[in-house]
């Protein structure tokens, strides 16, 4: 069995304040990158890992009214998103 971990960067900055997946050509927190492209880039390392397991690892963030957490569990998003 293959286990990975992947240190998304900026991974909170990718979802709105409803936990929902920002797929968009806006600005991702992330330096000259746009959010479709970090997410499609997400997809392609998830892929290329080809692990039977990815812990998706992300420090906790509450200071801006957002949930990491809830982003976190809602993982099966990334199985059915048209970015990955």
């Amino acid at each position: 069995m293959r286990i990975a971990t992947y240190d998304v960067e900026w991974f909170d900055a990718l979802f709105d304040r409803n936990s929902n997946p920002l797929i968009d050509h806006n600005w991702s927190s992330r330096y000259n990158v746009i959010r479709a492209d970090q997410w499609h880039a997400v997809g392609r390392v998830m892929r290329v890992i080809d692990a039977d397991c990815i812990l998706v690892v992300q420090a906790p963030n509450h200071k801006t009214g957002r949930s990491t957490v809830r982003q976190l569990s809602r993982g099966t998003s990334f199985s059915t998103c048209q970015c990955c």
